[in-house]
């Protein structure tokens, strides 16, 4: 959780602005001599306090951003309209009000879309994108920066796209894709450094070394974290920035077991805490004390770290419900009775009507449920009905050939006596017929034309494969083969061929010798499997 609240940080230090010099005070005495104010100074001024109270005060942030809105629709500036409805985004982000902040930034990206404000529009959907991260909806966060960094890149932002960058890297690498997260962060490591963007660099630096984790790379790991720690301690930033990066360090060393080396950093982080500093950080590093001081077998020490962190939670929580209701309580006493007793009304409605749609949404899901079972029962048996219809086609198309070929046995049977004749005609030493007479047997097959033909359109892709694999085959040693892998036996194929099983079995080796099979293999066996 701390590596994502670091991210977010980035995005909001990368939004935000240091008016060092600019006295709050004086801006806003000018805003009671309005009158004598242009509406375009009136503007920038409330631009000025918008960003100013953006972190200090998210009520006055909002009261000021919503009228440069209202001054910017009196100007008719839809650009202006834009950048107002992206701050009271920011505004209600900051109070936790998500729906909120994603309608104003769903505003201000219609209105940039209007002007062809392509820069606006890719910075938009920038926020879009690091809103949704914030909202732990990390697929749609991926969308949006995504958009962002086509846009940008063709509007030629860098600072923007650094940040795109960033936020998909990190997505990226929840995912698991360590590539293509350190391929991106890499690249906007790349641009912040021709920025001299110190904070975007302190930040990558550490979402970087976040990749290495589940490598065991503790070597790079380290290497990018003192980097990190090398910008954080020698330009100014805040205590609480300083003191988040060396917990992050601290947590790195616990996941490498290096429990010693990792208090140390605890406790640099606790000492850079200044003081009234948010509770999450110091919470989290009281947890990380407590898991050190239990590996190293101090489990007295591990005790009261741990007694701290469970107190400070609960004292935590009850400072955030507090700070929360008197921010809300401010909004609405500075309202009318009237328009109070309307949102109460209206909530009320809106109470029922989510009432109502989530019993809708109910009786949906059930339905739903039901049809995918139904679908998937109905899936399932029609692809057992296939699969049993195909292995009988299979079989009854091979129990066919095997008769018409048990059959075309008994026809061969009359030519025995053609054998004879044939017998007589090797034992005549002249050689010039010997070879000849060597090809008859298998002559005898492919003078059934009608069983070659059966065979060939049955076994069509089996004599494809064959063909393939084994291409010094001859045509008459493949539809061997055929009859082979149709389980005749070695006396049903000589039969079948009018020769004798000693000249099946010598074709048999031929067929063994041109596939390399060695004694152990069957040919039976392999040819089935192809």
């Amino acid at each position: 959780m701390i590596v994502r609240h670091l991210l977010i940080l980035l995005f909001v230090s990368s939004l935000s602005f240091v008016y060092a010099n600019t006295k709050i005070d004086s801006l806003e005495n000018l805003l009671v001599s309005a009158d004598e104010l242009t509406p375009k100074e009136l503007i920038n001024i409330n631009d000025v306090l918008s960003k100013s109270y953006l972190h200090e005060n998210t009520i006055k942030s909002l009261k000021y951003s919503k009228e440069m809105h209202r001054l910017a629709e009196i100007t008719q500036n839809i650009r202006i309209q834009g950048v107002a409805l992206r701050k009271m985004g920011f505004s209600y982000q900051n109070m936790r009000d998500y729906e909120g902040a994603l309608l104003n930034f769903i505003k201000a990206e219609t209105l940039f879309k209007q002007i062809e404000d392509n820069k606006s529009l890719g910075v938009i959907y920038s926020d879009i994108a690091a809103l949704f991260l914030i909202k732990e909806d990390d697929e749609k966060g991926e969308a949006y920066f995504k958009k962002s960094i086509v846009i940008l890149r063709e509007a030629n932002s860098p600072a923007f796209l650094s940040r795109s960058l960033t936020g998909l890297a990190y997505i990226y690498s929840l995912k698991g894709d360590k590539e293509k997260g350190r391929s991106l962060y890499k690249e906007s490591l790349e641009i912040s450094y021709e920025l001299n963007d110190i904070k975007s660099l302190a930040a990558t630096y550490s979402n970087l070394a976040q990749t290495y984790y589940d490598e065991e790379d503790k070597e790079t790991v380290y290497q990018l974290l003192d980097s990190a720690i090398y910008y954080v301690t020698h330009y100014p930033f805040s205590s609480l920035e300083q003191a988040r990066m060396f917990y992050v360090y601290g947590k790195a060393m616990i996941v490498f077991k290096d429990y010693k080396d990792a208090l140390e950093y605890l406790d640099k982080s606790y000492h850079v805490l200044s003081e009234g500093s948010p509770g999450e950080v110091l919470i989290n590093n009281y947890k990380a004390k407590a898991t050190c001081y239990k590996h190293l077998n101090q489990i007295d020490k591990a005790i009261i770290y741990l007694e701290k962190y469970v107190h400070l939670i609960d004292s935590t929580s009850n400072e955030k419900s507090e700070e929360n209701y008197q921010k809300f309580k401010t909004m609405f006493d500075t309202q009318q009775k009237e328009n109070d007793l309307i949102i109460k009304e209206q909530e009320l409605q809106a109470f029922r009507g989510k009432e109502k749609a989530s019993t809708y949404k109910l009786y949906l899901l059930i339905a739903l449920v039901v049809i995918l079972v139904l679908t998937g029962a109905l899936f399932y048996l029609n692809h057992k009905n296939k699969v049993e219809r195909l292995n009988h086609q299979i079989k009854q198309r091979d129990n066919e050939l095997k008769d018409y070929a048990l059959n075309l046995i008994e026809k061969n049977k009359i030519l025995k006596n053609v054998r004879g004749q044939i017998r007589k005609i090797k034992q005549n030493p002249n050689s010039s017929h010997q070879e000849e007479l060597g090809d008859i047997p298998l002559m005898i097959l492919s003078e059934n034309p009608e069983l070659d033909e059966r065979i060939t359109a049955l076994e069509r892709s089996f004599f494809d494969d064959l063909a393939s694999k084994y291409p010094e085959l001859t045509d008459r040693e493949k539809r061997l083969c055929s009859l082979i892998k149709l389980d005749f036996s070695s006396k049903e194929i000589a039969e079948l061929l009018n020769v004798s099983s000693i000249s099946i079995d010598n074709y048999r080796y031929k067929v063994r010798k041109k596939m390399k099979l060695s004694s152990n293999d069957s040919l039976s066996g392999v040819l089935n499997n192809i």
